[in-house]
């Protein structure tokens, strides 16, 4: 089987390129092995590479048979097209959007230089150029619009992600939009509000600051002080209490570091680096944490797609509710004069069908938030971090819990061998 590209100009040797298209709105719905199946063909059909049905299930541990069912599902719904033994993944930019002509990333159209001289937008422009680079082109600037007078953004929220994005190494339009989406329909309006925010949600930027504070440092913590001060927390189990003392015993030296304070609550613990209680080490640990929270979200999953079968009404209606989204989507990107009144009307009628969902799950018995991700401690939601950054009280019952999944997973693999 040849598995093509529709644009064969366009190659990912090292990754897989899986349009935000696909993630919002077809993988929502979709079951889990399809959405399997898919990656896999989009990896193997950005590398070039020609597999057969069978390698396909071999590699998924799934059956062939699974695997057509898969691939037979997306050709209907227009991700996939398959002729004969070929499979092409279709565009889903250009199927929902049309064609259009590239544009140099760099490019400021006429009617782009004259939103400059939008006052709110000139003053952003001037302050987030420098971060941005070419990546705020005129998409950017438009983008930029929309946040302020759609989204009622403020321009010290919208700095304020751009900062925290690029932080993180995060530059793409895209991200930084949801991060602006994210705090505005919070109602964060100014930078106090952000930074509470950050201090709230953000547990170990919160840490990093509250450190280097303490050692009077005017600035943000290097990649290897985060990584030793990840260390204190995750290794040695200290609080955050712990960590202000010690750096508080860096008053009486003449060159305060992150080492020395390192040294000071290491002899404070006396444990050995990355190690828990019987060997099992602390990124073990973490990995069951990891695998805690799958299976939530699986059972999360699991509960919603069987509500979906035993009522159809309600799938219908989230199926419609699907459809008004991305028809919203669609208007917001494609503009026009009207662009507003068709918004709103969208708006409308995602209200009116969510309100009609709601009577449904009352009529069936369904309660509310019956999808909703049930995590083992609700103190940490299974990451094993409270909000000072310091190791969850779930930490030590977790731990020995993760020496037997760990054993169990290590005679598994050696059994499949």
């Amino acid at each position: 089987m040849k598995i093509s590209s529709e644009d064969t100009r366009t190659e990912y040797l090292f990754d897989t390129n899986v349009e935000n298209i696909f993630i919002n709105e077809y993988m929502p719905l979709a079951p889990g092995n399809h959405v399997k199946v898919y990656l896999l063909v989009k990896m193997y059909m950005d590398s070039g590479t020609e597999i057969t049905v069978e390698e396909l299930a071999k590699t998924l541990r799934l059956q062939p048979e699974q695997v057509e069912e898969a691939l037979l599902y997306w050709a209907q719904n227009g991700v996939l097209r398959r002729r004969d033994e070929e499979i092409e993944c279709i565009s889903l930019k250009e199927k929902l959007y049309g064609r259009h002509p590239k544009k140099k990333a760099s490019t400021i159209t006429a009617a782009d230089s004259s939103l400059l001289e939008n006052k709110r937008i000139k003053r952003l422009v001037k302050k987030l150029s420098p971060l941005l680079g070419e990546k705020l082109d005129g998409t950017g600037i438009q983008k930029m619009l929309w946040w302020l007078d759609d989204l009622k953004a403020s321009e010290a929220v919208i700095e304020e992600a751009v900062i925290y994005c690029v932080k993180r190494g995060k530059t793409s339009m895209n991200y930084i939009d949801k991060i602006v989406r994210d705090w505005t329909e919070r109602g964060i309006t100014t930078r106090e509000q952000v930074e509470h925010h950050l201090e709230e949600t953000d547990q170990r930027h919160y840490a990093y600051k509250r450190v280097m504070k303490a050692l009077g440092f005017p600035r943000s913590a290097t990649e290897r002080e985060r990584q030793i001060i990840d260390t204190w927390f995750d290794d040695l189990s200290c609080s955050m209490e712990d960590v202000l003392a010690a750096c508080a015993k860096t008053s009486g030296i003449s060159n305060p570091n992150i080492n020395y304070v390192n040294t000071v609550l290491r002899k404070r613990r006396g444990m050995r680096d990355g190690k828990e209680g019987g060997g099992i080490s602390t990124g073990v640990v973490r990995q069951y944490y990891q695998y805690l929270r799958q299976k939530a979200e699986e059972a999360a999953k699991a509960r919603h797609q069987a509500s979906l079968a035993q009522v159809p009404a309600l799938r219908r209606l989230e199926e419609e509710l699907l459809a008004q989204r991305k028809n919203l989507t669609q208007v917001m990107i494609s503009g026009g004069a009207d662009k507003r009144q068709r918004a709103g009307e969208i708006k409308d009628a995602i209200k009116r069908l969510e309100k009609e969902r709601e009577q449904v799950m009352v009529e069936h018995g369904i309660p509310a938030g019956f999808d909703n991700v049930v995590y083992r401690c609700r103190i940490c939601g299974d990451t094993g971090l409270q909000q000072d950054g310091a190791r969850c009280q779930c930490w030590a019952e977790r731990a020995e819990e993760a020496a037997v999944w760990y054993q169990q997973r290590r005679a598994h693999t050696k059994g499949d061998r």
